[in-house]
């Protein structure tokens, strides 16, 4: 249950600097930290922990460093760590979410957060001609199993706390069918059922 809520001030600026994409998925992630009563208009009132895999590039980055700007302490991961500099005051850490042994470890050493970000994702091009089990396996696992483990390695924490919000990213394309991309597309359907 996720309120959309209007922006004000400096976070308008910001979002509208984010690509179309990104910024709707940003202000999906700022509205679950709103809607926790964790960032009224002008001010983070204390410092949320925010979880974010995927956070190298595209959507899980604009997420993670948008979290940061406005204060909260930021979990940012991805399987290239490398991929992760850049981010100012973030958390900085290796995470493969195709592993569960990895995921539930690092639940476990990070404890409870605030906000969990799903934003894991992979884009296969090709029919379903196209498409061997290899790939079809790995884009459900990525795409959809990822997102599983985070949410079962988390809300448990979250459940202790007594409150979380959990902000699953998927695409609008999951509602549409297209002669390429077959397999993403049918996970993304598959995770915004979920």
């Amino acid at each position: 249950d996720l309120q959309v809520v209007m922006f004000r001030g400096n976070v308008q600026t910001r979002l509208r600097k984010l690509a179309e994409g990104e910024a709707a998925a940003t202000m999906l992630a700022l509205a679950g930290l709103r809607r926790m009563g964790l960032n009224p208009p002008g001010s983070v009132a204390i410092d949320p922990e925010v979880m974010v895999p995927a956070a190298g590039q595209g959507i899980g980055r604009a997420i993670a460093e948008a979290f940061v700007a406005e204060g909260a302490t930021v979990w940012a991961t991805d399987k290239d760590v490398a991929l992760l500099e850049g981010i100012p005051k973030a958390k900085k850490r290796k995470l493969d979410v195709l592993s569960s042994k990895a995921v539930n470890a690092f639940a476990e050493k990070v404890g409870p957060v605030d906000i969990l970000v799903n934003a894991a994702g992979f884009v296969h091009h090709g029919t379903v001609l196209d498409t061997d089990d290899k790939a079809w396996d790995f884009s459900f696992d990525l795409n959809v199993k990822s997102m599983h483990r985070t949410i079962q390695a988390f809300v448990p924490g979250m459940l202790e706390k007594g409150a979380g919000s959990i902000i699953n990213i998927a695409s609008v394309l999951g509602l549409h069918t297209l002669p390429i991309s077959s397999h993403y597309l049918k996970t993304i359907n598959v995770r915004m059922m979920q």
